[in-house]
């Protein structure tokens, strides 16, 4: 958004909300007039909530993050575990 006579601009907004909670992103008052330069996109995102640990970050990728970690554990027990084991 822009008001081109009083060279106010909001770019690049990023927002993080609780659950809950609202936000009023824009409160321009005294007369300007704001134009819609770019629509821009909208995203959201499922964030680990406050007190969890994997706080403030995303859900879906952390799980995936940790589910490759789990698996790359695995093999490497069983690479040094289990062959060790085997070669007694």
């Amino acid at each position: 958004m822009e008001d081109k006579a009083r060279n106010n601009r909001l770019t690049d907004v990023t927002m993080l909300l609780d659950g809950g909670t609202t936000a009023n992103l824009v409160r321009y008052g005294g007369g300007g007039n704001m134009e819609i330069t770019n629509k821009g996109e909208l995203t959201a995102a499922l964030l680990f909530g406050q007190g969890q640990p994997l706080e403030r970050k995303p859900v879906i990728p952390s799980l995936y993050k940790l589910a490759e970690l789990t698996l790359r554990t695995i093999q490497t027990l069983e690479l040094f575990w289990f062959v060790e084991k085997a070669e007694r």
